[in-house]
């Protein structure tokens, strides 16, 4: 099973000095939630029976990340943050698949003043995880009509809308598993408008369960071209319960291609 976020996952709520609770949503026993804050003045997420860790944050508190483990099933599950008057957004994103114990992975956190910016968060820890990034911005100014966006999933608030002035939201979380380990895994920003923006983002990579399953072996191995000096093969892909990263080629024991 792949780690992956629930279609169950509450929405974003925002707020002006108070945070309302999020839509009440069931977590099964033993799931994960990552929750997110993008704002100033947020504290931590309260929920009953729930242990929330700090994981990542930005330079100046702007972005947060926590997780917390669900250890029996909690239907019906609200959560709030807490904080001296919380400006912003808050999102909780129900996770399942991950890896039980050990979960979190790489994180990472910094800034940027590209208006359409496209962050490298970490490099991923291994095949399967999954990536989650939380982004302030505090110099363009958005509307109800103008909100940040991401060409990966993501729901943006503006603090037009909330408050007012300058300043956005970004909750941003990838749409697949991460491919390969040590891949670089990137989330984009896009700021309101074209003006100069002053990003600043927290990223965690959530892993999947350690991959004790071989894939298959590659069928219809074919010769495709010989040459005088080359040959040629081909085979059709694997299969494999998370995934085939790459293929590696030997000739008389040595590798002569792969990765």
């Amino acid at each position: 099973m792949a780690v992956s976020v629930s279609g169950a996952s509450p929405p974003m709520v925002t707020g002006s000095y108070g945070m309302a609770a999020t839509q009440p949503f069931d977590a099964p026993a033993g799931a994960l939630l990552v929750a997110g804050y993008a704002g100033s003045g947020g504290d931590i997420p309260v929920a009953s029976g729930i242990t929330w860790t700090l994981r990542k944050e930005s330079v100046n508190k702007r972005a947060k990340l926590w997780t917390a483990p669900v250890p029996t099933a909690k239907p019906g599950l609200q959560v709030t943050l807490t904080g001296s008057n919380p400006i912003g957004g808050f999102k909780v994103w129900l996770v399942t698949g991950h890896e039980p114990g050990t979960y979190v992975g790489r994180s990472g956190a910094n800034t940027s003043t590209t208006n359409n910016a496209t962050v490298t968060g970490y490099a991923a820890t291994r095949l399967g995880s999954l990536g989650f990034c939380v982004a302030n911005e505090h110099n363009t100014t958005g509307s109800a009509t103008a909100r940040p966006s991401s060409t990966d999933v993501a729901e943006g608030y503006t603090m037009a809308e909330i408050f007012s002035g300058a300043g956005n939201g970004l909750f941003v979380r990838k749409a697949a598993a991460a491919a390969a380990a040590e891949q670089a895994v990137t989330f984009n920003l896009d700021a309101p408008g074209t003006a100069a923006a002053n990003w600043e983002w927290a990223a965690l990579e959530i892993l999947g369960p350690a991959d004790a399953e071989p894939p298959s072996t590659p069928p219809n191995l074919r010769v495709v071209e010989v040459t005088g000096t080359s040959l040629t093969v081909g085979w059709d892909p694997s299969t494999d319960n998370l995934g085939v990263s790459g293929y590696g080629v030997w000739l008389d024991g040595a590798k002569v291609a792969g990765p």
